[in-house]
């Protein structure tokens, strides 16, 4: 058998080793034979990842190995929400690693999850000991009560924005639950040097960052309502390119004073909940989007609000110059409406707010396509629209909520729609108290890509 690998440039196999963990190289590359061994152990770019190490005494190895190769590291992840022992390990691999201000000299990316309180105050002498930091990733631990949640998310945001004059992209991801700090005053006395900030399910005050991270690039969050904003144009963001933003119950006028200032802002993404209805507006749109190349957005609006019309995002502007399309769904019973931009670029959709018949309209001349949900989570209690079956079209992930009811919705309402090609995964949450094995053997038979079921047992 001809050994094409070992024969490969250099070079190429350094580029493929880019996409590969440190753990693969040491364990898998390196004993093929000893031109790779050499390759592998000379390799200075390595990427230690310790996601799938789940035996003890692999970890210890990768734990001794890193400080070995030590100058050879440019990012460590410590991060996998479904392993339980991540928290013993991270408070291990800082403790046995013994980072100095000497070791590490290239590492420039790290990643932690299942941060608590403790663990926190236990590892972040040691991580300020990484002066070659460029970029950090936080993710809180889920089980945390909500006020403790909060602080410490202040916590680490303070200690994170004024860590060094090196770091400069910091991502905190809290739960599902909405950690909201917006009543913190995150000040301190200097400047952050932060250019890139991305706080996941967090809602925090914009206006309290305006002099504390006046460098910002890119920018990603849930913000608090906005007030006498009109005071605070000269500490906006006006080195910011990118924004992604979370809002509720905004204006039309809010949106406007909250943009004017970010004057080479180009990439724009906004989700609102619960909008009022000038922020339909296609022409005032166009006074503030001169600048954007790239415009994302998903409005809700709730009962006791106009049908809109969409004439005015059929304008030059809009179809013509920027290629932008806008699609507009009403549920008549529900009295819930969503104005978005199309493509649909949303991982998920509020298809159980669409209730009855739904009213929709576009500008564009594609079918709307729901590509990016691959998830579905089918409940007999909040049936999915016949409208809207037919968009979701690249379905991952099932899951089955609670009953038979709902496997027999599956069965006869869902199956028949979408494209089983995709999904590799089918959950049930609860048990059946009675169901047919044949339809369910056959349902699962006809899935043909399936890797993963999993199902409760009473």
């Amino acid at each position: 058998m001809i050994d094409y690998l070992s024969k490969l440039p250099i070079e190429l196999i350094h580029k493929i080793m880019e996409h590969l963990s440190m753990c693969d190289i040491l364990t898998s590359l390196s004993i093929v034979n000893k031109r790779l061994h050499s390759v592998a152990i000379n390799y200075h770019r390595f990427q230690l990842d310790f996601k799938y190490v789940k035996k003890c005494q692999d970890f210890n190895y990768f734990c001794r190995r890193s400080l070995l190769l030590s100058f050879q590291i440019v990012s460590v992840k410590l991060m996998n929400q479904h392993d339980a022992a991540m928290p013993l390990k991270i408070h291990r691999f800082f403790s046995d690693v013994k980072i100095t201000k000497n070791t590490f000299p290239i590492l420039n990316s790290l990643s932690i999850s299942h941060i608590n309180h403790n663990l926190w105050k236990s590892i972040k002498g040691h991580i300020r000991q990484i002066k070659s930091l460029i970029s950090i990733s936080i993710y809180l631990s889920t089980t945390l009560p909500y006020n403790p949640a909060c602080q410490l998310t202040v916590d680490i945001l303070r200690d994170l924005l004024y860590w060094s004059s090196t770091l400069k992209n910091v991502y905190i991801e809290a739960d599902d639950r909405l950690v909201d700090i917006s009543r913190f005053n995150l000040r301190r006395e200097q400047i952050s040097s932060i250019e890139h900030l991305t706080l996941r399910y967090i809602t925090i005050n914009i206006q309290h960052l305006y002099l504390i991270v006046p460098n910002l690039r890119s920018f990603d969050s849930k913000i608090a309502s906005v007030h006498h904003i009109q005071d605070t144009y000269l500490y906006s963001f006006q080195h910011l390119q990118q924004l992604s933003i979370h809002v509720n119950r905004f204006h039309m006028l809010t949106i406007e004073q909250l943009l004017y200032p970010m004057i080479k802002l180009n990439q724009l993404v906004i989700t609102g909940n619960q909008m009022y209805n000038d922020i339909c507006d296609g022409i005032a749109w166009e006074r503030i989007l001169t600048n954007i190349i790239s415009f994302k957005f998903m409005f809700s609006f709730e009962e006791n609000h106009d049908l809109i019309q969409l004439d005015s995002f059929r304008s030059s502007f809009w179809l013509e110059q920027n290629h932008w399309y806008v699609q507009y769904d009403y549920s008549k019973i529900g009295k819930f409406s969503l104005l978005y931009s199309i493509p649909y670029f949303m991982s998920t959709y509020p298809w159980f707010r669409m209730k009855g018949s739904i009213v929709s309209e576009s500008t564009g001349q594609q079918p709307i396509l729901f590509s990016n949900i691959n998830r579905l989570i089918v409940d007999y209690q909040r049936p999915i629209n016949n409208e809207l079956r037919n968009r979701f079209t690249n379905i991952e992930e099932l899951i089955l909520e609670d009953n038979g009811k709902s496997f027999d919705m599956l069965i006869n309402d869902i199956v028949p729609y979408i494209d089983m090609l995709f999904i590799n995964s089918f959950t049930i949450n609860q048990c059946f108290s009675e169901f047919d094995e044949d339809n369910f053997v056959q349902f699962i038979m006809s899935i043909p890509h399936l890797r993963s079921i999993t199902i409760p047992i009473d």
